[in-house]
């Protein structure tokens, strides 16, 4: 019998696969991920693992100075509400979304933004009406924050690792039901500019819903749950799906029933007002803010986003390096800014390296940093500081990539390093690959007089 013909089915499904990866590769500026580094093939990754074996990790915060954190996160979470200011934040969104003009970067189709794309958009805000809303609101689902109305991407064409996934009109994502300001809406109506506790953005109208003042006084007034889960279920108390919530989510106390927490949940009816309602999720899932602040806390909620994808600016529903470090601190009731570098010195106590060679900058994070609460900083970039193995400080992030002479070194994902990641590799480019070269500072989160002895276990 004569050799059947090959059959070409299998290529042609394996066709958009690999354009679809050479794409990927293009965008991220030819950088493909490569596991061939050494912290991450010998480090273990759990933060538990560490805060067991480390001798400084087993402290807790005073209950008097947590409370005093507490009261300061709930005046910022809710400081739309309490504190609307139509031009806090309006005249940078303006010159942010009309920066594009000079820079228009490129779209999904990796072509150019022609000016007139953003002019459009730009009219589209009708600026010159500023403001023309101005009500409380609530987000619903997860939703994200743009630098102009639109939802198309835009991706810079003049640096290699700085097209997909850094969406430069991505301002940040917001957690289901976050409390906002709606001051401005845009020409179309399908958009409103927003005041939030994290940032100022444009949202699609679908995502935001009106609160009366008699909704905000019940969603303020009760304790607060903190989401401890990733894509933790919340649902009717009949069973009905309204939407999934991740560590960093916040939402009304409303106690336990078996094996349920339950909280209070806005939805929209069809004239986008809010309705309240009663929900539900898993117990192992919630807590009652603020969960005590404590190591052997931290390092049990870091455990959950360790393998966690990149996410710049909440992209896909992911977390970027601030965005990690400020969920896993919420549920304690510590409030920390959206942006890496607002983090670092507004964070705590921030003290300098300026000066310092990399080995003195080790030595003084080790001598004065704190496991599991202190922030390790550099331009662009924030760090956790878990503590010491084998005479190097180690450090939890959620990491895009490494510098490399061959364009980038991809991580892409929520990891446990040393500070010098990548060292044995002949093509990590000197010294600025070098992520200890560009540490500026760290930041104790808590002074030493808050803190107590823990339980280590």
């Amino acid at each position: 019998m004569p050799d059947e013909k090959p059959k070409p089915i299998k290529a042609r499904r394996w066709l958009p696969r690999l354009v679809l990866i050479a794409l990927l590769a293009a965008l991220a500026g030819c950088a493909l991920p490569d596991r061939r580094i050494a912290d991450l093939a010998e480090l273990p990754q759990a933060a538990s693992w560490y805060q067991a074996r480390e001798a400084g990790a087993a402290w807790a915060v005073k209950p008097g100075f947590q409370a005093g954190l507490m009261r300061q996160w709930r005046v910022l979470w809710f400081s739309p509400w309490l504190n609307p200011d139509a031009q806090a934040g309006a005249d940078r969104i303006k010159a942010d979304g009309e920066a594009f003009l000079e820079k228009p970067g490129v779209g999904e189709n990796l072509l150019t933004r022609q000016e007139p794309y953003y002019s459009a958009m730009i009219n589209n805000c009708q600026w010159k009406k500023y403001p023309n809303a101005g009500w409380k609101a609530i987000s619903l689902t997860g939703a994200h924050l743009r630098l102009l109305p639109s939802e198309r991407p835009v991706f810079s064409s003049e640096k290699s690792g700085e097209g997909f996934p850094f969406d430069r009109l991505q301002q940040t994502s917001l957690p289901p039901n976050t409390p906002l300001f709606v001051h401005h809406l845009s020409r179309d109506k399908a958009w409103c500019l927003a005041q939030t506790p994290l940032a100022w953005g444009w949202l699609p109208m679908s995502q935001v819903a009106a609160m009366t003042d008699e909704q905000i006084r019940q969603w303020m007034a009760p304790e607060l749950m903190a989401v401890t889960g990733e894509e933790a279920d919340l649902e009717t108390l009949t069973g009905r799906h309204l939407f999934k919530a991740s560590l960093g989510a916040v939402l009304p106390w409303a106690g336990q029933e078996g094996e349920h927490c339950l909280a209070l949940a806005a939805v929209a009816d069809h004239q986008g007002r809010a309705v309240l309602l009663s929900a539900k999720l898993a117990k192992k899932q919630g807590v009652k803010m603020p969960l005590t602040l404590e190591a052997r806390q931290v390092a049990a909620l870091a455990d959950k986003l360790m393998g966690q994808p990149y996410g710049w600016g909440g992209m896909f529903g992911q977390r970027d390096c601030s965005a990690t470090m400020r969920d896993l601190f919420t549920p304690f009731g510590l409030w920390l800014p959206r942006n890496s570098t607002d983090q670092a010195k507004e964070g705590g106590c921030f003290i300098s390296l300026a000066g310092l060679d990399g080995e003195e900058k080790k030595l003084a994070l080790q001598k004065e940093g704190v496991p599991f609460l202190t922030l390790v900083w550099l331009p662009g970039h924030i760090m956790l500081y878990i503590g010491d193995w084998q005479g190097e400080p180690l450090v939890l992030h959620n990491a895009w990539g490494l510098r490399t002479t061959g364009g980038g070194l991809i991580i892409g994902r929520a990891v446990i390093t040393t500070l010098e990641p990548g060292k044995e590799r002949a093509d990590l480019t000197r010294p600025e690959g070098l992520l200890i070269n560009r540490v500026e500072g760290f930041t104790r989160l808590a002074p030493d007089q808050a803190l107590r002895p823990g339980d280590g276990s």
